[in-house]
């Protein structure tokens, strides 16, 4: 069951004034470990963190904070894109530290759900993050509004006034990766197409 969510207009004015230091989500800090040892901790990964454990879920563990680490993040895409995939991570963290979503809550099957968020905030932003980074998802209004209603989706809600259909619909609309496959289909038909001329070309000629 898909559950109503906050009035999108609210998550987008949330977004809107993300700091720009969230650009910089990549960089950098030692961490206290146990004992004396220390160890290297994204800004992203602090935030991310932070926000699991503001709705009562469990922080990150170890390895998970590797995996929003600018050295995880380079084998995996190019220097620049994971910097931007740990900006996005960023950016929707600090979306759901918005107070509806700390009032919403819901406290059943807690690990389902973090492991939901942790997918998308971690994995999915990761290719989303191929289209852009602070400047898309913050400064420029569509781009707010796909990560609004990606955040949204990743906690099976939907806009305020929106029933479920209609906040799939706009998703689609707005959906960078959509975008990118319908023009990939796009492309790939057009190239059939004209080797099809080609090859009739030929045998006309023939």
């Amino acid at each position: 069951m898909i559950d109503e969510g906050p009035p999108l207009q609210e998550l987008l004015d949330w977004i809107a004034q993300s700091p720009r230091e969230l650009e910089s989500a990549h960089l950098v800090f030692e961490k206290i470990g146990s004992g004396t040892a220390t160890r290297e901790i994204s800004l992203a990964a602090v935030l991310v963190s932070d926000v699991f454990l503001s709705l009562g879920l469990t922080g990150l563990s170890e390895t998970e904070e590797a995996a929003l680490h600018p050295a995880t993040m380079r084998p995996q895409a190019g220097v620049k894109q994971g910097w931007r995939s740990m900006a996005c991570s960023g950016i929707a963290a600090r979306l759901l530290a918005h107070p509806w979503f700390r009032n919403y809550w819901k406290a059943e099957n807690p690990e389902k759900q973090r492991e939901n968020l942790l997918r998308f905030l971690c994995v999915e932003l990761q290719e989303l993050s191929q289209y852009g980074g602070y400047e898309k998802f913050v400064l420029h209004e569509e781009g707010r509004e796909e990560m609004a209603r990606l955040v949204l989706r990743a906690l099976n809600l939907h806009p305020q006034g929106e029933n479920p259909n209609q906040a799939k619909d706009r998703l689609r609309a707005v959906d960078s990766l959509e975008r990118a496959r319908l023009m990939e289909k796009t492309k790939a038909a057009q190239e059939r197409a004209q080797a099809l001329r080609e090859a009739l070309a030929r045998k006309e000629a023939e």
